[in-house]
């Protein structure tokens, strides 16, 4: 009877400790995909505040129809401080283009995701990873 309650107790510690190294990774896996998440919700909201600084008037203080002139007071506090998902930078790349880029950080894990939005608004997005976990 000793041996097995023995067995018992050793597999029950094996079994507990799997359940508890699927947990962590579990929790790690979500944590980096909702650091991922943020930074799309972000880029989001960048592209849209530079689409809305092109589309007002110059005599609003917009961009009269083009990004030539898209400054950081135009695009937020996230681009000149970044916040607790990424770091921001944007590049005009044309009057009809601009390229935002978030450089997020979640553990060893980088994420690099650049936005580009067109003379439309519309938005295209491409990720790299860089490291990993």
């Amino acid at each position: 009877m000793g041996q097995q309650q023995i067995l018992l107790i050793v597999l029950s510690v094996i079994l507990v400790g799997v359940a508890v190294a699927i947990g962590i990774s579990m929790f790690r896996d979500n944590a980096i995909n909702s650091n991922r998440d943020a930074i799309y919700s972000d880029l989001s909201n960048l592209a849209a505040n530079a689409y809305k600084y092109k589309m007002s008037s110059a005599n609003m203080g917009g961009g009269g129809g083009a990004y030539t002139n898209l400054n950081d007071t135009f695009m937020g506090a996230a681009v000149t401080s970044g916040n607790e998902n990424a770091d921001y930078a944007y590049v005009i790349d044309s009057a009809t283009q601009v390229t935002i880029t978030g450089t997020g950080v979640q553990g060893a894990t980088v994420w690099i995701i650049e936005c580009i939005v067109d003379g439309s608004g519309n938005t295209a997005y491409s990720v790299d990873q860089v490291g990993s976990y």
